[in-house]
């Protein structure tokens, strides 16, 4: 009866710590999941501030005017539309 009831405990110990295993596991499976959800945070908000910058309207009239050759139309290149 003794030796059982050592068993019994031996056997209680282990599954205790084989459990406390587990949950250690899975709290740094959090931590990194955590880790990497703040990291994709930050570069989603990076991406969001570089995306208005190129989205910048003085941005696009720059490159249209220097690089593309793009020129702003004269008086006479404007069409008047009456509602008629």
């Amino acid at each position: 009866m003794f030796y059982a009831l050592i068993l019994l405990l031996i056997i209680t110990g282990v599954g205790l710590i084989g459990m406390h295993g587990r949950v250690v596991a899975i709290n740094y499976q959090v931590e990194q999941v955590n880790r990497e959800i703040s990291q994709l945070v930050a570069e989603q908000e990076y991406l969001n501030i570089e995306a208005k910058k190129l989205a910048s309207l003085e941005r696009i009239e720059n490159i249209a005017l220097t690089e593309l050759g793009l020129q702003y139309p004269e008086n006479r290149q404007w069409l008047y539309l009456s509602s008629q």
